[in-house]
């Protein structure tokens, strides 16, 4: 059994690709879950990982009907290319962890996913913020 880590890595995963592209005016917004984070761990880091992949896949299942169907096809194929990926990653990398990898693609996913949406409909819809807030609550 490993050690919890604290704040969780899947959810700093999540703010440093949420970061690269928030705008300033959404920052306040994150800031006041700075302390919930901060008392985050890793435990139920595999269950903020899924909830990524499934938001994702739901997000762009779930777009109006201007909202083409290839892109929610597309989000599904990206989501299993980026297991798959992680997968392949690692295997080849030695003292890696396969689960981890796939993780923060999934992670990563989802915050590509948001930055779709807030182009397409502004970030009053992009609903990160309550993904984040899902991602606090989640424990193992």
């Amino acid at each position: 059994m490993t050690d919890n880590v604290s704040p969780s890595p899947i959810i700093e995963c999540f703010l440093t690709c949420l970061k690269e592209f928030l705008p300033a005016d959404q920052n306040a917004k994150l800031q006041k879950h700075d302390k919930a984070i901060a008392t985050t761990t890793s435990d139920g880091d595999e269950s903020r990982a899924l909830r990524c992949a499934i938001w994702a896949i739901k997000a762009a299942s779930n777009k109006s009907g201007s909202h083409p169907r290839w892109k929610e096809i597309k989000e599904v194929h990206n989501v299993w290319k980026d297991t798959w990926f992680g997968a392949e990653f690692g295997l080849m990398t030695p003292h890696s962890s396969i689960a981890e990898d796939i993780r923060i693609q999934w992670t990563e996913a989802a915050t590509d996913v948001i930055r779709n949406l807030a182009e397409e409909d502004g970030w009053q819809d992009s609903n990160w913020e309550e993904l984040l807030i899902e991602l606090i609550d989640l424990r193992s």
